[in-house]
């Protein structure tokens, strides 16, 4: 282990001394990882300022002064939120708050006031710091002992360069903080953190001749803190090509797991967590996702519902019993078979109702239908290509409108029913943004060297404007927006290998996408009755739960009515 990561260690483990003889660890982790989060947070942006401002080897007291100077520069802001995903205030800094620490006047509503404004910036970082109860009389009686708790947290780790440090150096301490707290914890530790020697004996038998060059995507549904999702970059030749795919029902270990994966330097692209219970509702039946790797550590004999409505779930059907109330890691088993069987049954369809690649006939055929699909070019068949941009955020009053606005990271697979933000009518006049029609295919044009972003598509539900990182197709009349967007969920990820530009960054523009190859029916009915097949089947497994009988009366009619 590099000196640097045994310093931080130990300078991470002082600062969870303050607050030892306080509470126990399952309280005292959410303050200690909570304070690093927003040093972390606060530094980056600093140094990043400086950076933009072209001045080199600044101190962050240094790069205060800058950020002070230039504030109100709606360029530096808009490069801030374009690279960062956030903005903090000069006066929420953690070096400006310290200040007011150092010389005795902080007040505790300056960091509420910093935390509500990081929250409030963007989904990713939505409730985050819903744990640090700021006001707890743990941290003392008075407010003035409360604020001198807090005081002495943020001073034990403030004058600590945790940003520029070797790579992954801090989230490795991180860990190891996370380690400690498991320890101290006892026997409930198991819920937010798996032991390294377990998850790097997972990741590695996973990775077992495997090539994942282009990248690869990996799912744990009991993630817990992460540190067995994150394993994985340890072993794979371009990390930052995985997209990590969690769920976990405790809220606030859910959190920890969103903090841990920004502190290992994952893009926000890459990081699909949900805070849900596996068991009660697997992964978004309209984000279907055929996982490279599934690996979990549930935990052990962890009790369940067992309603008697998970008969008819397609995890435990085929069954004709539930696990019991008391051993739930055996529904956990059942629920993974399920996922692999589920993914290998669409997979496997598409195969047959798309030609091969050089062939122009594909294995399965509707009755009547006989004739070779022909070679075009995608711009051949298109109308219309379209993408957006960001309005100024330094403009509050372009945002938090009624016009829809979206992102790349909302493709879902699926249909668009909402956006995550809004803008208003001088925003989208401002950026120059037209309102896409409902029924218009989307997709992801940037970030496309992360697997979890290449092939993202989706079929608008709404009208909406939309970002960069968007492209709306609009095609011909006499070409069905069903098979494309069936054909494009199929090759969207192989195309975003071999077709884009860029190099650490990969992206289409214009250009490529009009000559991205598609092979295409030649009449209008045959592109209708597939594109309208996988619409269906799409439907019925979200509809229906994935039911093991709709499947099995989906394969009859495949038999009965496809086959010449």
């Amino acid at each position: 282990m590099a000196q640097e990561e045994v310093t931080l260690e130990r300078s991470l483990d002082n600062a969870a001394n303050v607050l030892r003889s306080k509470m126990d660890a399952n309280e005292y982790k959410n303050y200690t990882l909570g304070t690093i989060f927003y040093k972390y947070l606060s530094d980056s942006m600093l140094y990043y300022v400086a950076e933009l401002l072209e001045e080199e080897n600044v101190s962050l007291e240094e790069a205060q002064k800058l950020y002070e100077e230039n504030q109100d520069d709606p360029d530096l802001i808009d490069e801030l939120n374009l690279k960062l995903n956030y903005v903090i205030d000069a006066k929420n800094t953690y070096t400006n708050i310290l200040k007011t620490v150092n010389n005795h006047t902080f007040q505790i509503s300056q960091l509420g006031d910093a935390f509500n404004s990081i929250e409030s910036q963007g989904k990713e970082f939505e409730g985050l710091f819903d744990d640090y109860d700021l006001y707890s009389k743990r941290l003392g009686n008075t407010a003035q002992k409360q604020s001198d708790t807090i005081s002495e947290v943020l001073s034990s780790i403030g004058k600590l360069e945790i940003v520029k440090t070797p790579k992954d150096t801090l989230g490795n301490a991180y860990e190891y903080l996370i380690k400690q707290f498991a320890s101290e914890t006892g026997k409930k530790a198991g819920e937010f953190y798996t032991p390294q020697q377990v998850s790097r004996l997972l990741a590695r038998l996973t990775l077992v001749d495997k090539d994942y060059t282009d990248g690869m995507t990996v799912y744990d549904p009991t993630m817990g803190s992460g540190s067995l999702l994150l394993n994985f970059r340890k072993y794979v030749e371009h990390p930052e090509r995985i997209t990590y795919f969690g769920q976990e029902i405790n809220t606030s270990t859910y959190n920890l797991a969103r903090m841990n994966m920004i502190l290992h330097h994952v893009d926000v692209v890459n990081q699909k967590l949900r805070n849900n219970d596996t068991l009660d509702e697997d992964w978004p039946v309209e984000e279907i996702t055929n996982f490279d790797a599934v690996v979990m550590n549930p935990p052990y004999s962890h009790k369940w519902s067992a309603n008697a409505g998970f008969k008819d779930d397609p995890r435990f059907a085929a069954y004709g019993v539930l696990p019991p109330k008391s051993k739930a890691d055996y529904a956990f088993l059942l629920h993974e078979r399920k996922c692999e069987e589920l993914a290998l049954i669409k997979k496997a369809l598409l195969q047959k109702l798309f030609p091969k690649k050089d062939e122009f006939k594909p294995e399965v055929r509707y009755k009547n239908f006989s004739d070779a699909w022909e070679q075009r070019k995608l711009g051949e068949i298109l109308s219309d290509l379209y993408n957006g941009q960001t309005p100024s955020r330094n403009v509050k009053s372009y945002w938090k409108g009624d016009i829809p606005w979206l992102t790349s990271g909302e493709l879902n697979h699926g249909i668009v029913e909402e956006t995550i933000e809004k803008i208003s009518e001088s925003g989208k006049k401002a950026a120059n943004l037209r309102l896409i029609p409902s029924g218009t295919i989307v997709i992801a044009i940037t970030g496309l060297e992360a697997p979890g972003t290449r092939g993202n598509c989706a079929i608008l539900g709404i009208d909406t404007t939309v970002n960069q990182s968007v492209m709306a197709l609009v095609v011909k009349n006499n070409i069905d927006t069903q098979f494309i967007f069936q054909w494009y969920k199929k090759i969207g990820e192989e195309y975003g290998i071999r077709y884009t530009q860029g190099t650490k960054q990969q992206s289409y523009n214009y250009d490529l996408v009009k000559i991205l190859p598609i092979t295409i029916p030649t009449t209008t009915e045959e592109q209708q009755k597939i594109g309208s097949f996988f619409n269906q089947l799409d439907s019925l497994i979200a509809l229906h739960q994935r039911k093991l009988e709709k499947l099995k009366q989906l394969k009859k009619f495949l038999l009965q009515n496809m086959f010449i």
